[in-house]
C-alpha cells in the first residue's frame, strides 16, 4: 500500500541528522532529532507538530533553537517532544536562556515526554514564561502516541547513554475494489472518502446515502466494496553501539519496515573506532537491515573525516548491500 508520509534528509549524510517527515494527508508533520535546521524551509518548520529526539548530542538537538524561533509567534500553537530521561532539562534549558518579558500575546506550548523506566510529561506554556510543570506519569510503554492514522512505537537503546529509535505504524486503511463497485453500479466519489472515515473511527452502524441510496457502512464491508489493506512502517535508528542487547532491539524495531533509516557512521574497518563509540559501521547497519527484513534501506550519519578522506554513499552502501545479501537480498 502507498505511504501516507515522505521523507526529507536536507542535510547531506555527513551532516547533522534531521529526518523530515510530511503528512500527504495533513498540515501536521513530524521531525526525528533537530540537528542543524538551517536548511530547512521555515513553511515546513512551522508545520512540525511531534518532534522525536533520539539523544540530546549537539548535532542532534542544537536546531531546536532555531525551530523555536520561527514557530514562536504562531498563535495557538501545540508542540509535542518526545525524547529519553533529561529531555525536559535540555528543552528547559534553551527556554531558560532567552527573557520573556515581553510575550503577554505569544500563544504556544511545548509538551515533553520523558521516555526512560517511567514516562514524564512535562508542560511548557509562553503564558507562564515557560516555567515547567510535571503533568503527567506513568510506567513504561513502546507505545509513545497514537494518532488516528498513524501511531509511534519506542526502544530504549545504548550509545553509553540512553538513546531512542523510533518506528513509524502507519494503520491499516481502507481501499476500494473498483469491480465489486462496479457490481453494485456505484460510481466513485467523496462520498468512499466519508465511509473511509467512518470506518477509522469505527462508526461501521452508520448510514450513508450514495446516489439516492442509502446504506449501512456495514454493508458496503461485508460486500467487500470495501477491504482493509496493511499499511506501511518505517524506522529511525542512529547512534547505538553493535551490541547484542541493542541487535535484538533494532531488529525488533525495525522488523519489517517500508523504509529504515539507519546511521553507517562508520567503514568496516574501523570497527575498533566504532565499537568505542557506540556507532555503527556500514556493514554492521546491514546486518541489522538484513535481519529485519527491512524493504528499503536509507544510511546517513556519516563520520565527517570521509569528506577529506573521500569516503562517501557509494562504499558504505556497498558494505550495508555486502551484509544484507547473506540473508538473501540480491544487488
Amino acid at each position: 500500500m502507498r505511504s501516507n508520509f515522505a521523507f526529507y534528509f536536507f542535510n547531506s549524510p555527513y551532516e547533522d541528522p534531521v529526518l523530515y517527515v510530511e503528512q500527504l494527508n495533513s498540515r501536521d508533520n513530524l521531525v526525528f532529532d533537530l540537528g542543524d535546521v538551517s536548511k530547512v524551509p521555515n513553511s515546513l518548520l512551522m508545520r512540525i507538530k511531534w518532534v522525536f529526539i533520539s539523544h540530546a548530542h549537539i548535532d542532534h538537538f542544537c536546531g531546536f533553537v532555531k525551530f523555536l524561533r520561527t514557530i514562536l509567534k504562531i498563535v495557538g500553537k501545540e508542540v509535542y517532544v518526545f525524547g529519553p530521561e533529561g529531555i525536559a532539562d535540555n528543552v528547559e534549558g534553551v527556554l531558560k536562556s532567552f527573557t520573556w518579558n515581553l510575550i503577554d500575546n505569544y500563544n504556544i506550548k511545548f509538551y515533553v515526554k520523558e521516555i526512560g523506566s517511567r514516562i514524564k510529561t512535562y508542560f511548557f506554556s509562553s503564558s507562564e514564561k515557560f516555567s515547567k510543570e510535571l503533568i503527567s506519569e506513568s510506567d513504561f510503554t513502546d507505545l509513545i502516541l497514537d494518532e488516528e492514522s498513524f501511531l509511534v512505537k519506542t526502544s530504549i537503546m545504548d550509545h553509553k547513554i540512553p538513546v531512542l529509535g523510533f518506528r513509524l505504524e502507519e494503520k491499516n486503511r481502507y481501499a476500494v475494489d473498483k469491480e465489486r463497485l462496479l457490481a453494485f453500479e456505484l460510481k466513485p466519489g467523496k462520498w468512499l472518502t466519508d465511509v473511509k472515515k467512518k470506518l477509522i473511527k469505527d462508526e461501521i452502524d452508520d448510514y450513508i446515502k450514495v446516489d439516492n441510496k442509502v446504506f449501512k457502512i456495514r454493508e458496503l464491508v461485508e460486500s467487500k466494496i470495501l477491504f482493509l489493506k496493511k499499511a506501511p512502517s518505517h524506522a529511525y535508528i542512529t547512534d547505538i553501539g553493535f551490541t547484542k542487547d541493542n541487535f535484538i532491539k533494532a531488529c525488533s524495531l525495525s522488523k519489517d519496515v517500508k523504509n529504515l533509516f539507519i546511521e553507517t557512521h562508520f567503514t568496516h574497518k574501523e570497527i575498533d573506532m566504532a565499537r568505542k563509540t557506540y556507532h555503527l559501521t556500514a556493514y554492521q547497519a546491514g546486518i541489522i537491515a538484513g535481519a529485519s527484513r527491512a524493504e528499503r534501506v536509507r544510511i546517513f550519519h556519516f563520520s565527517q573525516r570521509y569528506i577529506k578522506n573521500k569516503i562517501g554513499e557509494k562504499e558504505l552502501y556497498y558494505e550495508l548491500n555486502k551484509a544484507r545479501s547473506l540473508f538473501g537480498y540480491n544487488f
